[in-house]
């Protein structure tokens, strides 16, 4: 058996989309639960794979710097992937072995279930109605979770 490895989106995955006195904080227990799926079950595969600017990519980096995403996760920077368009996330993927991803995009998830990733997660699917119900083929393939608790429960027991 291959090792797992798990790729994570960014953006309302680990940065909550809620303002909170003028910042984005991180969603509650996304970094606990991540530090725990990298030691625990991915044995240290845990990779950051998210769509941004080049623009946008420095301000994410100062996020995670400034909230001690690095410490808290021993997730480092060279593990952390960014690309411009959602469809290159699949080449990312497949590049880096992953096995489990998590994001709040259905078309992100339907372009990684076509480079054959299958063990899908659509976290907080609530959040983008229409993008969801443009997308209810791939339905049949993801796990719906609503939080980090749900997923430290999915992937850990």
């Amino acid at each position: 058996m291959t090792d797992e490895v798990l790729g994570v989106d960014i953006g309302s995955v680990i940065i909550s989309k809620t303002w909170n006195h003028g910042f984005l904080p991180p969603l509650e227990n996304a970094f606990s639960v991540l530090k725990r799926l990298k030691n625990e079950r991915f044995k240290g595969n845990v990779f950051i794979v998210s769509q941004q600017q080049p623009s946008m990519s420095t301000v994410v980096l100062l996020w995670l710097w400034y909230h001690n995403f690095y410490k808290a996760t021993g997730i480092k920077t060279n593990d952390i992937h960014f690309c411009r368009r959602r469809i290159d996330k699949a080449g990312i993927c497949k590049k880096l072995g992953i096995t489990h991803f998590i994001d709040d995009r259905s078309e992100v998830l339907a372009y990684l279930h076509d480079v054959q990733i299958k063990n899908l997660y659509l976290f907080e699917p609530k959040g983008n109605y229409v993008e969801t119900e443009l997308n209810r083929h791939i339905l049949p393939f993801v796990k719906q979770i609503v939080s980090w608790k749900e997923i430290e429960k999915e992937l850990l027991g």
